[in-house]
């Protein structure tokens, strides 16, 4: 969420096709799609309390306003910003997504943890 603040783009992408397809429907405001306005309230409160380094007005990307950040807009921008989804291979070259983009960045939340056997130590080498 707070990634959308500071980029024009931004492509999710997943090892579990089923957390691509939730994020897409989020993205398409399905009614049953999950709820992260609780998860967008505490982005607007680090934002407008200044916890979040705002960034020079070169690059701050913001179409919702410029006042004070609220969750509505943050989701707004989130989806706004959202442009591409795609299932990652992490065992693929390229994590098996199609194309030759680069991406300033890139990053795995707990994506090795849980394919790396706890069981088997050699597992967790890349």
């Amino acid at each position: 969420m707070s990634a959308s603040k500071y980029n024009y783009a931004l492509t999710f992408t997943d090892v579990i096709p089923d957390n691509v397809s939730a994020v897409r429907e989020w993205v398409q405001q399905d009614r049953s799609s999950f709820d992260w306005s609780p998860f967008a309230r505490v982005v607007a409160e680090l934002e407008n309390n200044n916890c979040v380094n705002e960034p020079s007005s070169s690059t701050y990307i913001n179409r919702h306003g410029n006042g004070a950040s609220t969750a509505e807009n943050v989701e707004a921008r989130l989806r706004e910003k959202l442009v591409d989804f795609a299932v990652a291979d992490v065992t693929a070259p390229r994590c098996g997504i199609p194309g030759d983009t680069q991406y300033d960045i890139v990053s795995a939340h707990f994506v090795f943890e849980s394919c790396a056997d706890p069981s088997d130590p050699l597992s967790w080498s890349v």
